[in-house]
Formats: structure tokens, sequence, C-alpha cells
């Protein structure tokens, strides 16, 4: 994964909790008009969006390129489905 890191620490997020927000793989992800993803989750004690791109993904391994990531509020649908997601995996 390589991820734009002025962008992420310039909105008080550490590389550290981006790796591990995929990591965790519990985090609701839509596809936007320009082809990019943004994916919304908790980390933490912390709520967050993340603005990214696919690059090729293996078996073994997710390749993404971050382009930004920031404290986000999630919805109360958002709440409900990460907790239907965390019960499907």
């Amino acid at each position: 994964m390589s991820i734009n890191s002025t962008h992420v620490e310039d909105h008080g997020l550490s590389l550290k909790e981006v790796y591990q927000f995929f990591e965790q793989e519990n985090y609701l992800e839509y596809k936007r008009k320009d082809g990019s993803f943004e994916a919304v989750g908790i980390i933490g004690s912390k709520e967050i969006k993340v603005i990214f791109r696919k690059k090729v993904n293996t078996k073994k391994k997710k390749h993404f390129f971050v382009i930004t990531a920031f404290p986000y509020t999630l919805s109360e649908l958002d709440h409900i489905n990460l907790e239907g997601n965390k019960y499907e995996n």
C-alpha cells in the first residue's frame, strides 16, 4: 500500500492508523464516479473516511494508493451496516 502521507497527516491521522484500518477489514466501501473508492469505518476510537485507488490485488495482499484520510462522523446507517459486516466475515 502506498499512502499520500501529507494528506493523511495533515488531517490528524497517522500512517499506522490507515494501515490498521485496511488490515482489520471492517469498513464500508463505495466506488466513486471518478473510479476511486471511499471507505468509512472505525479504527480505535476514531471514525474515519479513506479515499483511495485500487491497484492490482493478489490473494495474499491488497494494493492501494491512499489519496487521503480524515476524521469522519459515521451515520447511524453506517454504524448498523458495520455491525452487520462484522458478522458476515
